[in-house]
């Protein structure tokens, strides 16, 4: 599972995105320095709350992670 840390003007969050496999099959491929917009919904973990992305976008390509019920497409 892809997790990536974005940085907000007030800090970073913690965002889950998908499995390698997944990005790949759908060549959204993220490197540290990408601008990424990012739509989810948050969860409670042991380290901290963390973002799980529904939809990335990233360099004019936008990838639907989940569905409208949260549940992973892949």
């Amino acid at each position: 599972m892809v997790e990536v840390r974005l940085q907000l003007g007030s800090g970073s969050i913690l965002v889950r995105l998908a499995p390698v496999s997944f990005l790949k099959q759908h060549q959204l491929m993220v490197k540290e320095g990408d601008t990424l917009a990012v739509t989810g919904y948050w969860v409670a973990a042991p380290g901290g709350d963390l973002l799980v992305a529904t939809e990335v976008s990233s360099q004019g390509s936008t990838l639907r992670l989940r569905n409208q019920r949260g549940r992973p497409v892949w």
